[in-house]
């Protein structure tokens, strides 16, 4: 393996997280959710299995959004005048991104709720 391959790598990955952060709305609502998401865990003393769970779920439905986000940026720099194909393919993308984030909210409320109630 050749490590200035994988640092380089790395560094390009960093960058476009640090970019989608800075620039895209929706991640900075799913960050907002995912620090409380870690608060109440943290509250909620959860078993390693529930942490591992709720990590994966928050890995998994920011996930998800870049990739819808990058979609829609890829979609709107190759065709940017309207075209129904491109909506078709951006409005799957974002149902993609909602049903992950229903999937968590839903993930949330099994893990959380039972500590509380």
């Amino acid at each position: 393996m050749d490590f200035k391959r994988f640092v380089r790598s790395f560094r390009f990955a960093t960058r476009g997280t640090i970019t989608v952060i800075k620039e895209e709305q929706n991640i900075k609502i799913y960050l907002f959710f995912a620090l409380i998401s870690l608060v109440l865990g943290l509250i909620s003393h959860l078993s390693y299995i529930e942490w591992a769970i709720i990590v994966i779920t928050i890995s998994v439905t920011m996930g998800v959004e870049i990739i819808n986000i990058s979609l829609e940026e890829l979609l709107d720099m190759v065709s940017p005048e309207y075209n129904g194909k491109t909506k078709v393919i951006k409005d799957v993308a974002a149902g993609a991104a909602l049903v992950t984030t229903l999937a968590s909210v839903i993930v949330a409320m099994l893990i959380f709720l039972p500590h509380w109630f």
